[in-house]
């Protein structure tokens, strides 16, 4: 499968998630917002965690982003903590698209042991069909033509607040495998 270079990437519009973004921070938000999930089809799906610049250095997961074609929820994890609902939803039959999910799981089950199901790793999807960069950004630039900017990746995911531009970087990550899984075929 012929890959896209980086010059080519980079020329390309910028995309980003443009519908509503919001921010759970309480338990009882968290719980609201998965009884409405629980009636999705399907669900994007990424998490973001404090960088390490230390070798073997991890920290737990700061942020659980979950995306509608529409809207984009921002749970802060560590202030909603990991109640049953969200366990049952990961184990529920609404698809949760992501890429790059084994570590995403991994690491939210160090949080909550739970029994990962209707999950789709959409860089496996494509690794199946030939390409050899699968990455957020090389996926949305070959099926979609447009270019994600990574520039927020290595922010502080546990800061007390987040800058607009982290929240809207978070809300693609979770977006945009939602919006590449039906054209990846």
């Amino acid at each position: 499968m012929e890959e896209l270079s980086v010059e080519y990437i980079n020329s390309l519009p910028v995309i980003s998630f443009e519908g509503e973004i919001k921010v759970i921070v309480a338990p009882q938000e968290l719980t609201s917002l998965l009884d409405s999930l629980l009636s999705e089809k399907a669900v994007g799906i990424d998490t973001e965690s404090k960088p390490s610049f230390k070798r073997g250095v991890q920290y737990p997961v700061s942020l659980l982003q979950l995306a509608t074609a529409s809207n984009a929820y921002i749970v802060r994890l560590r202030k909603t903590g990991f109640p049953y609902k969200l366990k049952r939803f990961f184990e529920s039959e609404v698809q949760k698209i992501g890429l790059g999910l084994s570590d995403d799981l991994r690491k939210l089950k160090f949080l909550r042991d739970f029994t990962p199901n209707a999950f789709t790793d959409i860089s496996e999807k494509a690794a199946k069909l030939g390409h050899s960069k699968v990455s957020l950004k090389a996926l949305t630039a070959y099926y979609m033509g447009k270019r994600v900017v990574k520039s927020s990746k290595t922010t502080n995911w546990s800061n007390p607040s987040l800058t607009e531009k982290q929240l809207r970087y978070a809300a693609t990550d979770a977006w945009l495998p939602l919006m590449l899984v039906d054209l990846i075929k």
